[in-house]
């Protein structure tokens, strides 16, 4: 019995040396796992991370805004210009049976020809015997980030400048607050304080002869596919500083356009010299050259008035000055009022029937 008895002890004492490392080895690696779930946890709050959507962002600038304008109108986008050069304007053709004249809309710049108030004067007139040619204009230069100047000014040198109250109650608080930290032993000192000035000069940039050149040259090519569709009249719509464009056009290329068959209109005009400065000296005495000046009523234009007394002194022979509500916006895009009043002020000075 002891030998059968021995045999069975020494039996149990191997088997329990096999089990513990096993046991041990597996604790260790549950644990490992625990920990690495914890962190995972911690990490993403027990849920996958999702994978970030991939977005992709197409921005049309007012260079390029046309760019889209073939996919929008693929039956009016005429493609014009060449090379460089080469643009989109929107052709609208006229609703009725006879046809009065073509209208060259010129949009301000960053717009594209189908925005604001252009876009109401291009879709409204054609139902009123109009057909017409909208443009935006080239892009502009982009006026350059002025320069930071960061000059640092010792502490407590703005003093001066506050009044006497405010400076003796932030003395003593200053004083106050010095006596604690030497107390504390600190000697730590006052920041200096830093001002930061932006360099002056910022303004937008002049238009150089290089823009003007390539606006010119637009204007030019949407002139002669005017031409080419036989429309008789012409007639300039400029929109902002898009009437300076029309006017520069006008007064370089008025022998050029058939006499009385020619007009311009302006809808808040942003005008540049010399154009600004004095239409008489720009265009002459007696002008006359059929003109709608329009500006929005609600806003307080002294320019528009500087303009109708220019032309009163200057004698010019069809000039009409109206003010009537502009709006702004989006609601720019289905006005009515506007496109109303240039039709009527076509049909009693310049409306004619040309070919078809």
């Amino acid at each position: 019995m002891s030998l059968r008895f021995a045999s069975s002890f020494a039996l149990c004492l191997l088997l329990v040396a096999m089990v513990l490392p096993v046991s041990a080895q597996q604790q260790e690696t549950e644990q490992e796992a625990d920990a690495e779930g914890e962190e995972a946890d911690q990490g993403t709050d027990g849920e996958e991370e999702p994978e970030p959507p991939s977005v992709r962002l197409v921005h049309f600038g007012p260079d390029n805004a046309a760019g889209s304008l073939a996919s929008l109108y693929p039956d009016q986008a005429l493609e014009l210009g060449q090379d460089e050069g080469a643009f989109t304007g929107l052709l609208k053709r006229e609703g009725t049976p006879e046809r009065h004249g073509g209208v060259l809309i010129v949009a301000p710049s960053g717009q594209s020809p189908d925005q604001g108030v252009a876009g109401a004067i291009r879709s409204q007139l054609p139902k009123a015997g109009w057909m017409t040619l909208s443009v935006a204009q080239p892009s502009e230069p982009v006026p350059g980030i002025p320069d930071r100047v960061f000059e640092a000014e010792t502490a407590g040198s703005g003093g001066a400048e506050q009044d006497d109250a405010g400076t003796d109650g932030e003395e003593s608080a200053q004083q106050d607050a010095g006596d604690g930290n030497a107390e504390a032993g600190g000697d730590a000192h006052d920041p200096p304080d830093i001002t930061i000035e932006v360099a002056s000069g910022a303004a937008t940039p002049e238009r150089e002869d290089d823009w003007q050149q390539r606006a010119t040259d637009r204007i030019a090519a949407a002139v002669n596919a005017l031409r080419n569709e036989n429309v008789g009249t012409i007639v300039f719509v400029g929109v902002g500083d898009g009437a300076d464009l029309v006017l520069r056009y006008a007064s370089a290329n008025g022998a050029t356009l058939p006499p009385d068959q020619f007009g311009m209109v302006w809808i808040n005009a942003r005008l540049r010299p010399p154009f600004s400065e004095g239409l008489v000296a720009a265009l002459g005495e007696d002008y006359g050259v059929p003109i709608l000046d329009l500006y929005d009523r609600n806003r307080h234009s002294e320019r528009a008035e500087q303009r109708s007394a220019a032309a009163r002194r200057g004698g010019f022979a069809a000039y009409t000055q109206s003010a009537i509500p502009v709006p702004r916006g989006g609601a720019a895009r289905e006005q009515r009022r506007v496109p109303a009043r240039i039709r009527g002020w076509l049909s009693g000075n310049l409306e004619s029937e040309g070919g078809q």
